[in-house]
């Protein structure tokens, strides 16, 4: 019979995928992902760092999955505008203004998303992201 988990076993490990995955954001907000190295993610998630090896197999993949969650939350938000009753011009407006605005109260994780060094796994995903933005972006511009 194979081994399965309790639902307690099953909350902790999606608690500390979580706690992790929040961790390595902060770094990256704080500092970039040089500033975000493994050891220093697990203190700041207060777990080790075999068990963030556990969840994430390379680092290149915690990031991949920490670029992910923010562009999905950027994605919905500049959605949101692109879906609104208004002229398309004052949809860009809104649009490009709610992407430079929270670019501009974090630079380094804007920075790190956009144009900071990375592995080259965590770059593939960055250009994804940013199709995924200019499919918006375009979106909005067909209106007009």
């Amino acid at each position: 019979m194979a081994y399965k988990r309790s639902e307690l076993m099953e909350k902790r490990l999606a608690d500390n995928r979580e706690a992790i995955l929040a961790a390595a954001r902060r770094l990256v907000a704080a500092g970039g992902y040089r500033n975000a190295p493994i050891t220093a993610v697990a203190a700041e998630a207060g777990v080790s760092t075999g068990l963030i090896y556990r969840h994430f197999p390379s680092k290149a993949e915690l990031f991949v999955e920490v670029l992910t969650a923010a562009v999905e939350h950027e994605l919905a938000i500049l959605s949101a505008i692109a879906d609104e009753a208004l002229p398309a011009s004052q949809r860009l407006r809104r649009a490009v203004a709610s992407f430079v605005r929270r670019a501009l109260a974090g630079p380094a994780l804007a920075y790190a998303f956009i144009a900071e060094p990375v592995d080259p796994e965590v770059e593939a995903e960055r250009i994804r992201c940013r199709r995924l933005f200019g499919d918006v972006f375009k979106r909005i511009l067909d209106d007009g």
